[in-house]
């Protein structure tokens, strides 16, 4: 073969796979983004990952960064979400999907601006509708959200998008019975929409329905295998159930599914936390804060250990309470659930800090006035920092919503006893007596508060109750004996 036929085959060669590489890569392109029109995040990545490195068109950048942030990776997401409108500035999915992630991170204006831009450019796009109104919800301008929702429909009357995101928005106001009919109506329109099961797993919960909500949020999942969030709030349910280790699978599916986010692995270090595997999930959390300081969940789990791991020493101990402190408030407190504002005010009561406890309790009333155990620790902080009035009717609040453990009745005897009470502190001994009739202290209160109501008799019969149960009461044997003795003395 002479030197002019090779040149020429070399060339062929070179052009031929110059080709086989871009048809590849067109190829990966638009599989990339059939996939995230799926909804498969994961292989969209894979398909499109060494695409942008050499292509800075539109489509590749646009869809490779929505799939970066629907997996959380949010700062690259933005990235390449910015290079796909460098090349074309009217691209409506950009402009939409980078909206929708400012609106993540709390860049209200900016993300408003992009989704005023799209519907410029496409007045009756309904997707960027319902973004532009998740970022009104977002801000708490829940009227704004409504009106933008209902707008839409208008447009697209049989649209269960658009009333899944009535639903959101009534949700976010704590309308949930409305919340509820709108999500029933985007399931009635479309059977298989599992954003709609989503949210009315939300409200279930909200409305403490926890057998509909597992059942909504396992429906949402059947409908969307790769639906991420309801995998994390399947967790949530399950851990709140004390079912831990199903909890862990749920938290570590979400994150196979979004492995740019540390939630997940925040949750499942909760569950190693609920377990008593505080070693171990500290050294998750550590891993979590490290990934991302600002981690919500991450500062506040952190905080959960520091404020309940035991510390032999007393100095170490109140030393401790200070760090969890420190990173209870790293988190804003319009970002705590109920359960967060429980443990942050428990810690402010171990170090007798009880006004900013009391101040604690009282937003968490406010998230929830119907959650008896918010009123029962209110009432044990009332208790410890000797405000017994305030602990009796916080207490009272408690029973009221239908607790009936022994431990309230017999906080509530405490308080009344020591407001001089007496009649009123037996009437609650007696109760805790009713909730548990084995629990030895309760007999012994009953016994103090007959001492000093004067009816020794009752107080005898009390003491040999005690010694039907525990034989071996020193406490209750040497009270009985002078409580005779004083009988014996008045005869």
């Amino acid at each position: 073969m002479n030197k002019l036929m090779k040149k020429y085959l070399a060339i062929l060669i070179l052009a031929f796979t110059f080709f086989s590489v871009n048809v590849f890569a067109q190829d990966n392109v638009e599989k990339g983004m059939n996939a995230v029109k799926k909804g498969d995040y994961l292989t969209a990545l894979n398909l499109l990952k060494d695409v942008v490195k050499t292509n800075t068109k539109y489509d590749a950048n646009c869809y490779y960064g929505i799939a970066l942030f629907k997996t959380g990776s949010l700062d690259d997401a933005e990235k390449y979400l910015k290079i796909a409108l460098k090349d074309d500035d009217e691209g409506i999915d950009a402009l939409k999907g980078l909206g929708e992630l400012y609106t993540e991170r709390k860049k209200y204006s900016d993300a408003d601006d992009l989704f005023r831009k799209a519907l410029k450019l496409e007045p009756e796009s309904i997707p960027v509708m319902l973004s532009r109104a998740a970022n009104y919800s977002a801000q708490g301008k829940i009227d704004e959200a409504i009106q933008a929702l209902t707008l839409a429909t208008t447009v697209s009357k049989e649209n269960p998008t658009v009333y899944a995101g009535l639903g959101e928005a009534y949700y976010i106001r704590g309308s949930f019975k409305l919340s509820k009919d709108y999500y029933d109506k985007a399931v009635k329109l479309n059977p298989n929409f599992a954003p709609a099961y989503y949210g009315l797993g939300k409200v279930y919960f909200k409305l403490k329905q926890y057998n509909e909500s597992l059942v909504s949020f396992n429906t949402a999942i059947a409908k969307d295998a790769n639906f991420a969030e309801a995998y994390l709030e399947k967790g949530k349910i399950l851990y709140f159930g004390e079912k831990y280790g199903e909890a862990a699978e749920s938290f570590k599916k979400y994150s196979a599914l979004k492995p740019g986010s540390q939630e997940g692995n925040s949750y499942f270090a909760k569950t190693l936390y609920a377990e008593g595997k505080l070693d171990e999930a500290m050294a998750l959390l550590t891993d979590v804060l490290k990934a991302d300081p600002n981690s919500v969940t991450g500062n506040l789990y952190t905080a959960y250990i520091l404020s309940e791991k035991e510390v032999p020493d007393s100095s170490a101990q109140v030393e401790q309470y200070k760090k969890a402190v420190e990173f209870f408030a790293k988190v804003p407190i319009k970002d705590f659930e109920v359960e967060d504002m429980l443990k942050y005010a428990k810690v402010q009561v171990n170090l007798r800090n009880f006004s900013d406890a009391y101040g604690l309790y009282d937003k968490a009333i406010k998230m929830d006035s119907t959650d008896k155990s918010v009123y029962y620790e209110y009432g044990k902080a009332c208790f410890k920092g000797e405000n017994y009035e305030n602990a009796v009717m916080y207490l009272n609040k408690a029973t009221d919503l239908g607790m009936n453990e022994r431990s309230v009745y017999l906080f509530k005897g405490f308080s009344n006893f020591y407001l001089k009470k007496y009649e009123d502190a037996l009437a609650n001994f007696q109760d805790a007596i009713k909730a548990d009739d084995k629990f030895v202290l309760s007999y012994s209160w009953v016994a103090k508060c007959y001492i000093v109501l004067l009816k020794n008799d009752e107080a005898i019969k009390t003491y040999e109750k005690i010694l039907t149960i525990d034989p071996e009461n020193a406490e209750a044997k040497d009270r009985l004996a002078k409580v005779k003795g004083a009988n014996n003395n008045k005869q």
